[in-house]
């Protein structure tokens, strides 16, 4: 700008060959023009971590330059393009003075103008899905999700601090699996903007509590009450899994290898290891209690017991049988003596009735037999008693004997005698009840002549006594004997 000064020097031969030679001066006077620089996007508001909308310089030929302020970190001036570009990485608000310089007119004529950038925070924010669980082991986990509320953010969970056995799966952000080890797990997490300056966090704990596996057992029919020689009810002893069987024997525990020896020895029974199975018959009366137990000794499942008591009563099965008055002898048509039978109150009395004389009668209520006999004999009659179990019988007899006193009407024989005519006289003895005639033959007593016969009857003994005699007194009397 100014006054410019011009000289121009002319100089030719003339045809006579002379030089001729001219000089001019000229003055241009060259005004200022003012340099047009503008920055129309001269506010701007912004996210962090959000690209810039592109704001151009605008000053047509003129070389332009930062002078004062600043910008935001991430944000740059393109020469090239004379634009503001680029994505901001910290909150705050950013005033930046730009100066353009004309590169065409001397002077270096210059002009500024200024743009403000407020970068705004970014929210940031994790929820996650069943933060806190308790769960037993080898029980699979609720699956466990977080979203965090910017997709710009980076989430970061520490998988060394997982319960073995749980994976995450970075891409969909979830945690699952089955936990394999007892304990108490806080797993850390955390999520930020890894590109941005005084970046927020937004993070906590994820909680895991793994319970110990509950150990269990349970045996059928563990209580019984039998009658000794009886075979109890099978019991089929079951676990939880993962645990092993044992017994508890006063301050020593049993392994199941030692079960069947240790029931057997006990009371008289076994245990079957393949089907878990105790059976058998009991050897003596008595109460038995055995102590089963189930049990987890592990660092990855936990510690932990449970018992259950078998409880098994063997009552001895005694049978006996007392009977009063099992030994009589009645007279016909006397009463007989009360017969009593005392046996265990839980037995069964069996009385066969039908080898009862006439007359007398059984009370199963009272346990008696009594009456009075109306015919004569020897009677037996056997009595039954069994045990309420059935196991164990003893029969013993009562022997009744009833005799008949009454005197029988007894015929007496028929005596007749017959003279043979050769001195000698046959005697017919006809017996009653149509047995066969009785006959001998006698000689003639004193002076030939026939005795009499005096028949005397013993029905005692059975017998008949025959007196031959003379009647020498005619009085039909026995007087003499012959």
């Amino acid at each position: 700008m100014g006054l410019i000064p011009l000289s121009a020097d002319v100089t030719r031969t003339t045809a006579a060959g002379s030089i001729q030679r001219a000089t001019a001066t000229i003055k241009i006077k060259v005004n200022s023009v003012p340099l047009n620089f503008k920055i129309p996007d001269n506010r701007t508001e912004v996210k962090v971590l959000d690209a810039l909308p592109s704001i151009p310089l605008q000053a047509e030929g003129a070389n332009i330059t930062l002078t004062s302020g600043s910008l935001p970190p991430g944000v740059n001036y393109n020469s090239v393009s004379k634009t503001l570009e680029g994505t901001p990485t910290r909150v705050g608000t950013y005033t930046a003075t730009f100066t353009a310089t004309s590169a065409t007119i001397s002077g270096n004529t210059t002009a500024s103008a200024s743009v403000t950038i407020t970068v705004t925070p970014r929210d940031l924010n994790v929820t996650v899905e069943n933060k806190n669980q308790e769960k037993t082991v080898l029980s699979p986990v609720d699956e466990v999700r977080l979203t965090v509320s910017d997709e710009k953010a980076r989430l970061e969970l520490d998988t060394s601090k997982l319960p073995q056995g749980l994976t995450y799966n970075a891409s969909t952000k979830t945690i699952s699996g089955t936990a394999t080890k007892v304990g108490d797990y806080s797993v850390p997490y955390k999520a930020t903007f890894a590109e941005m300056a005084d970046s927020p966090v937004s993070g906590g704990y994820i909680r895991f509590n793994i319970r110990p596996l509950p150990v269990s057992i349970n045996v059928t029919d563990k209580e019984q009450t039998i009658h000794l020689g009886e075979n109890i009810k099978n019991m089929v002893v079951s676990h939880s899994e993962h645990s092993k069987l044992g017994a508890r024997y006063l301050s020593v525990d049993l392994p199941e290898s030692d079960l069947d020896s240790y029931l057997e020895s006990t009371a008289g029974l076994h245990y079957d290891r393949a089907t878990h199975t105790i059976s058998g018959t009991p050897t003596k009366a008595g109460v038995y209690k055995i102590r089963l137990k189930a049990s987890v000794e592990s660092d990855s499942l936990g510690k932990g017991t449970a018992e259950e008591i078998i409880t098994l009563k063997v009552i001895d099965d005694p049978v006996s049988l007392d009977m009063k008055n099992d030994r009589q002898l009645i007279v016909l048509g006397n009463k007989a003596r009360p017969v009593r039978l005392q046996v265990p109150s839980d037995a069964r009395v069996s009385v066969d009735q039908t080898k009862l004389p006439s007359g007398l009668t059984y009370n199963a209520q009272t346990k008696t037999i009594e009456g009075t006999p109306t015919i004569a004999g020897q009677y037996d009659i056997p009595v039954t008693v069994t045990s309420s179990s059935g196991n164990k019988t003893i029969t013993k007899d009562i022997s009744i004997d009833v005799v008949d006193l009454t005197p029988q009407q007894v015929t007496p024989p028929t005596i007749s005698v017959k003279e043979n005519n050769d001195g000698t006289h046959t005697i017919t003895i006809t017996q009653p009840e149509g047995q066969s005639p009785i006959e001998t033959i006698i000689k003639n007593g004193k002076d030939g002549e026939t005795p009499k016969v005096k028949v005397e009857r013993d029905d005692a003994k059975k017998e008949t006594k025959l007196t031959f005699y003379k009647d020498v007194n005619a009085n039909n009397e026995f007087d003499e004997k012959y």
